[in-house]
């Protein structure tokens, strides 16, 4: 005699589908975002919710899925850490660039500091020297009273004062030598015009450039005999 054991006729039923893991959606989402809100500290965030999801992965397979989303979140953070990368390194090209042209530029600016006053010439350094460019030129007779007052400011320009102080002749003004230096310690240019030449009296304008950059405008006349300026009557106009 045989015994019929009992059995299901019904079929088995399959388990529920595997479900997306939200961890790494997250973390794909927020990789996105990174590259629009919040540079860098996205990024960083979605690594580490990639990292989070890969566990829950490990820890429950066949139940989670989401592999593509970790790895997908993991590659954009990693070009996201690229371009920042190359961006910082950009900019740090640019500013190493820009701070050596200033640095360049302050080696070639001209000093700002006044010039020092030079001792007055001695009675026999009054002649013109060969090697000063800005002295009269040698002639058996006195220059015009026109060049004679050109050279004088030449010679202020070039902050060649014993040749301008020899073409006054000496104390013609009622100043020491270390007055008249100091009176042009400002002065970065000076423009002359000669205006009119009367016999030995030279009718100027002068344009006076100071070394913050303001115009002051001189307007007179210089009174010249035997090659040295003797008098002189100018006044500031502006």
């Amino acid at each position: 005699m045989s015994t019929d054991l009992p059995y299901s006729t019904q079929p088995l039923q399959p388990g529920p589908p595997p479900r997306t893991s939200g961890t790494a959606i997250a973390a794909l989402m927020v990789a996105i975002g990174s590259y629009f809100v919040c540079p860098l500290i996205g990024a960083i965030i979605a690594l580490v919710l990639a990292a989070s999801a890969a566990r829950e992965l490990d820890h429950y397979p066949g139940q989670l899925t989401g592999h593509g989303l970790v790895t997908a979140a993991r590659w954009l953070a990693a070009i996201h850490f690229a371009i920042v990368g190359l961006v910082i390194g950009v900019v740090l090209i640019l500013m190493a660039g820009f701070g050596a042209s200033l640095f360049g530029l302050g080696l070639h600016q001209p000093s700002s500091a006044p010039t020092p006053a030079q001792s007055p010439p001695n009675a026999s350094s009054l002649g013109p020297s060969p090697s000063q460019t800005t002295s009269p030129p040698e002639t058996t007779e006195p220059a015009p009273p026109d060049q004679v007052v050109e050279h004088f400011y030449d010679a202020i320009n070039a902050h060649d004062y014993r040749t301008a102080w020899a073409l006054l002749g000496g104390n013609k003004l009622g100043q020491t030598y270390q007055q008249f230096v100091a009176g042009f310690a400002r002065t970065a240019d000076d423009a002359l015009t000669v205006t009119d030449v009367n016999g030995n009296t030279v009718a100027v304008e002068l344009v006076a450039t100071q070394d913050d950059g303001s115009i002051r405008t001189y307007r007179g006349t210089y009174t010249v005999q035997g090659g040295r300026i003797i008098e002189a009557n100018i006044r500031r106009v502006s």
